[in-house]
């Protein structure tokens, strides 16, 4: 009886041991924990990507007055007018545009913005004056007249955080020159997960970083419309998407 009642235990011993085998194969090694890893993966890998590129925009907009009695904006001035900024921080250069665009040769010194209106100014004309890290520095702008807070009014301003088309560019780069290193070390993924992204403009034209995909994955992706600051400095707006399989 003893003898029959040792084999019925290590019978069952036998059986937890290979349910135990099988179960810890079907959680590493099956498809569904891949699935449950590539999904978990997918905003972490959208923030890194985005707080890669992202860069800060200051934009102010501003009224200037050029009406009796306060026409000082005269040929002999160079229709030149000076704006007093303080608060943007000194490592942001500046862009100024009119209200269709058009940019305005200016000059940043200091906590001063000189604006310069070749065709003379109005006698009333909104400007965006907007200060980045990734504007090119500005022309010199001469002569420098004093600032008078009585020209110009700043109606409004905001800060935003926007897609720098520059730096997606260089992200592209690194991308197809050394995925690896990009994937493991700068954005710290899974070695069984796979990543891939894009930026789409609304002018048609588009960046785009992505590896061929294996048939049968199951990709996940986001989408994710954005502000954009465009190589030339015009601000827009995008579409950034990214795949993980």
């Amino acid at each position: 009886m003893k003898k029959k009642g040792a084999t019925h235990i290590e019978i069952i011993l036998s059986f937890i041991l290979f349910a135990s085998a099988v179960g810890f194969a079907l959680y590493f090694l099956n498809p569904v924990d891949h699935t449950r890893l590539v999904d978990s993966s997918l905003g972490y890998a959208s923030r890194e990507i985005l707080d890669n590129t992202s860069i800060s925009v200051d934009s102010l907009s501003v009224l200037i007055k050029n009406t009796p009695p306060e026409r000082i904006l005269s040929s002999a001035q160079g229709n030149i007018i000076a704006v007093n900024i303080s608060g943007i921080p000194l490592s942001k250069n500046v862009r100024v545009e009119e209200l269709d665009g058009t940019v305005l040769p200016s000059e940043r010194s200091g906590e001063i913005v000189y604006i310069k209106n070749s065709a003379g100014w109005p006698a009333k004309e909104f400007v965006y004056i907007r200060f980045s890290e990734d504007f090119d520095s500005a022309v010199s702008v001469s002569p420098h007249p004093f600032d008078n807070s009585t020209f110009y009014e700043i109606s409004s301003s905001e800060n935003i955080n926007a897609i720098s088309e520059k730096k997606m560019l260089y992200l592209n780069t690194t991308y197809f020159e050394n995925y690896q290193d990009l994937k493991e070390k700068r954005f710290n993924l899974p070695n069984r997960v796979n990543f891939g992204f894009s930026l789409k403009f609304d002018d048609n034209k588009n960046i785009i970083a992505e590896k061929n995909i294996p048939n049968g994955l199951e990709v996940f992706s986001d989408n994710k419309r954005t502000d954009v600051l465009r190589k030339n400095g015009a601000l827009d707006f995008g579409d950034f998407n990214i795949k993980i399989w």
